[in-house]
């Protein structure tokens, strides 16, 4: 937590300023040094995260309690991602975060499953290279509407891939996927309206309380502080100085 404060009581006093217009001027400066951290803030965090930038910037909010005070923060409730990418997460199993989504099935046997969604780009190599004994690639080929399969998957993508993980305690997680991770892929429709013609490739992997105890670990993220950094580089004094002057030259002009 960052606490900012300026004092405007000598332009207040120079201009012998009335309550009311103390209010206004202190109300329009706490508006442009919000509006200004806010966007620095976004830009700043827009051009460095990819996949977890729309997660990241939903959890920004903002409060005006009163006159004097703007308060801009990060909102747990919004997004737990945010929080951790902004102070850092040390490696983390998901199938704890999993078995409390309100998205999973109960089985019969009182159990749970949830299905996960990974999305995949068309900048992935994968994307390039050629059904085996064909002249079509990948993309053509799930945009014909097929599916990924271990039959058609290029020979150097139908592994089962090993992913190690060491913990901060130093215990290494080793999990070996049960299918390729592109066994599967296919193109769906994701238009958001009816005009709209847009497509994204994905797998889906199945994970329940039965999963594997190593299979859904996180490897955590190290902190990247965009608060702190967009603090240094909003030049919050200048924003005063500018804002004030705007305020001053509205009311002396009229």
């Amino acid at each position: 937590m960052f606490n900012v404060s300026f004092d405007i009581s000598e332009v207040i006093n120079e201009f012998s300023l009335q309550p009311d217009e103390s209010k206004s001027l202190s109300n329009y400066i706490l508006d442009r040094v919000t509006d200004e951290f806010v966007s620095k803030w976004e830009n700043i965090v827009s051009t460095s995260l990819h996949d977890t930038k729309s997660e990241y910037l939903k959890a920004i909010y903002t409060d005006r309690p009163d006159d004097n005070t703007s308060i801009i923060g990060l909102a747990g409730r919004e997004s737990k991602l945010a929080m951790m990418i902004e102070t850092g997460q040390s490696a983390f199993d998901e199938k704890e975060g999993f078995a409390n989504s309100y998205k999973k099935h109960i089985k019969k046997n009182g159990g749970w499953f949830l299905t996960i969604p990974f999305r995949h780009g068309t900048s992935e190599a994968i994307m390039e290279e050629l059904i085996p004994h064909t002249n079509t690639t990948v993309l053509d080929f799930m945009k014909q509407g097929n599916t990924l399969s271990s039959k058609n998957l290029p020979a150097q993508y139908d592994v089962k891939d090993i992913h190690s993980l060491t913990l901060n305690t130093g215990t290494v997680i080793r999990y070996q996927h049960k299918a390729p991770i592109h066994e599967g892929m296919h193109r769906r429709d994701i238009s958001s309206t009816d005009k709209e013609k847009r497509g994204g490739y994905f797998t889906f992997r199945r994970v329940s309380d039965k999963s594997d105890e190593q299979s859904w670990y996180h490897p955590g993220f190290e902190p990247h502080e965009f608060m702190e950094r967009a603090l240094s580089e909003a030049q919050i004094e200048n924003i005063v100085g500018i804002a004030g002057q705007e305020w001053l030259d509205t009311k002396l002009g009229n």
